[in-house]
């Protein structure tokens, strides 16, 4: 907010009330023009259908990470799905991941990282994990491999495929 205000505006009551403002617009419309990728739900049926099991970790607020996974893709995928929450470091910080791995009782080495940022990869090596990049998000294939993804995927098909390794 601080970067978006004009600089004589900066002062923390108004960044407080911008803020507050952005959280209710952002909550209210965030799923006017959103859906999931093609092949998304049906790559998670047959991840799931094949014991591969699932999280969500994101840097929106947790009521509304679990809010908007639970609107499009039900309860039956994800094992945890979890925001951004008190007292935990945002990604990049390995702290939320490791969190989740040690919730799951995963094996690090059999765990996967997918993602669609550069900060989506430096959280995966913040936890020691390899990254798959889903070029079809957020940044290109170029800024994903220069980010350092060990795996990069078109589709839901391809990342699927990547998965099952």
């Amino acid at each position: 907010m601080e970067r978006l205000a004009p600089a004589d505006q900066r002062t923390p009551a108004v960044l407080e009330a911008a803020l507050a403002d952005f959280k209710r617009d952002y909550g209210q419309h965030l799923r006017d023009t959103t859906a999931p990728y093609p092949g998304i739900p049906e790559m998670l049926a047959k991840l799931k259908a094949n014991g591969v099991q699932l999280a969500v970790f994101s840097n929106k607020a947790d009521a509304l990470a679990k809010e908007v996974v639970k609107d499009y893709f039900g309860t039956q995928y994800f094992t945890i799905v979890r925001g951004q929450m008190t007292g935990v470091a945002p990604k990049p910080a390995a702290e939320g991941t490791n969190a989740l791995l040690q919730a799951l009782h995963a094996d690090p080495a059999s765990t996967l990282y997918v993602g669609d940022s550069n900060v989506d990869v430096e959280t995966a090596h913040n936890a020691n994990l390899p990254c798959c990049g889903a070029v079809w998000g957020f940044r290109t294939r170029e800024e994903l491999n220069a980010a350092g993804a060990e795996y990069l995927a078109e589709n839901s098909d391809e990342l699927y495929d990547v998965i099952m390794k």
